[in-house]
């Protein structure tokens, strides 16, 4: 990765309001990547606040309830990374990133709502049905979408 790459993801996207087209959305193979990428990050980010609660001798936050936990870890790994550079640790290596319908850099509102959406179950298939490209209940339910990071910088 360059730095001219990353100074292009973060410059502000001049949108109108149209909406998006159709073929300006990640594919399914971006957005299936995005998803195991972002998987892993989260055990990896969950196994670090858990080694870091043993070492500090405050494990705290590991006697919670496990769903409250994976919330949690979930809410500190997407909402910080969507809303700072509109992008996850999956969509940074797919190329792609976080834009509402009409391809502006989504709210604070907007990204908290994609997150809580993908605790509904099944949801993380639900960007494999229809036709076209992929639109999951996490982007539809907070107006939001996944696009080429290049066709859409920040």
């Amino acid at each position: 990765m360059t730095e001219d790459w990353y100074e292009k993801l973060r410059a502000p996207y001049d949108a109108s309001t149209r909406p998006l087209d159709p073929h300006e959305l990640a594919s399914r193979g971006q957005r299936f990547l995005n998803l195991l990428i972002d998987q892993i990050g989260i055990y990896g980010f969950s196994l670090l606040i858990g080694i870091g609660s043993r070492v500090t001798g405050s494990p705290g936050l590991l006697q919670i309830n496990d769903i409250l936990f994976g919330f949690l870890v979930a809410l500190l790994y997407y909402v910080p990374s969507e809303v700072l550079f509109g992008v996850t640790l999956g969509k940074l290596v797919t190329g792609t990133r976080v834009v509402t319908e009409t391809g502006e850099t989504p709210s604070l509102n907007q990204v908290l709502g994609r997150t809580v959406t993908r605790f509904v179950p099944f949801e993380m298939l639900s960007f494999l049905g229809g036709k076209g490209r992929p639109v999951g209940w996490h982007d539809s339910w907070s107006s939001t979408r996944v696009v080429p990071a290049w066709k859409h910088p920040r």
